[in-house]
Order: C-alpha cells, then structure tokens, then sequence
C-alpha cells in the first residue's frame, strides 16, 4: 500500500487507520517521491493518491506509473475531484470508512489487485 500526499497531518492519519485494517502502509510526500521509491522497487499492492501536489500532482504520477501499476487497486483523493481513466476519485475531506469501502471496490474489481492488501 502506498499514499501519496503532501500533507502531513492527512498522511499520518491514513497511515494508522489503514494499518488498522490490516493494510501495510508506505508513503511518500508527492508524486516524484514516490516514483523514486517505485523506480527503486517498491511495488505497491495499492494506492492513495492525491490529485493536487507540488511537485508532481497525482494526475503526472499515475500517467507515469507502469501499466501493471496503473492496473492495480489505485484510489484517488481531491478537494475538487475530476473523473480520471475510470479511478474512483474521493473528494476531501472524506470519511475512512468511504476510502476503506473504495479500495476494497476497485482491488476486488482489478483482477491483478494485490489481495493481500500490501
């Protein structure tokens, strides 16, 4: 599992709620960090993604993630979401309960989902 989000504070907090059902965390502070950390091998079972980041925003990442990536479970988050290639997009602030609900959509509907939910 990796989220990707420039705040802080929205970082930590899905983080613990995400580990709390049983999902393994990483994360990474925007777009290009988290390149780097995939470029490096991390393969993520899942992913949070913020629409809106410096740096690199979530719409640049996911165009550059490997097509086997972009095929996994991806969800993204936005204060004023956009329809993106069929990724269900939650607008901020969100319930974790929406977010836990949308992950276990899309990694079900994904048939290389990882479901381990890693």
């Amino acid at each position: 599992m990796l989220i990707v989000d420039d705040d802080s504070d929205i970082r930590a907090a899905l983080e613990e709620m995400l580990e709390l059902e049983g999902f393994l965390p990483q994360s990474a502070l925007d777009g290009a960090d988290a390149l780097a950390l995939i470029r490096r091998g991390f393969v993520p079972g899942a992913i949070v993604l913020d629409l809106m980041m410096p740096v690199m925003g979530g719409e640049e990442l996911f165009r550059m993630l490997p097509p086997a990536l972009r095929e996994r479970c991806v969800v993204m988050t936005a204060g004023e979401p956009r329809p993106l290639d069929g990724v269900p997009v939650l607008r901020k602030p969100f319930e974790m309960d929406a977010l836990i609900r949308a992950l276990r959509a899309v990694c079900a509907a994904r048939p290389t989902g990882d479901r381990t939910q890693r």
